[in-house]
């Protein structure tokens, strides 16, 4: 399995295991599992907390080759954490922490 962490046009990424899929490969669709990298910090008038990266996709249609704007072999960090969420095990301290240096969701 070779993982690799692509960055779209909207600014999102993913860590994916792409699936050879003759029909949507044609279509230049990525096809395959994947989990989103994200750090995201949420405000109410309650309560503040992180929210992170927390499930793997089923094999399914991803997103469009085109939208593609960067692409590397996964890192470590990233392929810990695909690794993790893909078998349902929870993020760690120092992964929530990658997360959060690499992948915060800038405020909209």
């Amino acid at each position: 399995m070779t993982l690799k962490t692509v960055t779209l046009k909207d600014d999102t990424s993913y860590v994916i295991n792409e699936v050879p899929n003759k029909e949507m490969n044609k279509l230049g669709i990525v096809f395959g599992k994947a989990v989103s990298l994200y750090a995201e910090y949420i405000t109410t008038d309650k309560t503040s907390i992180w929210r992170y990266s927390s499930f793997c996709t089923d094999n399914v249609n991803l997103f469009n080759k085109k939208d593609i704007v960067n692409e590397h072999p996964a890192s470590k960090n990233e392929t810990d954490i695909y690794n993790k969420l893909k078998n349902n095990i929870p993020l760690e301290a120092d992964d929530r922490n990658f997360l959060r240096v690499n992948y915060k969701r800038k405020d909209k």
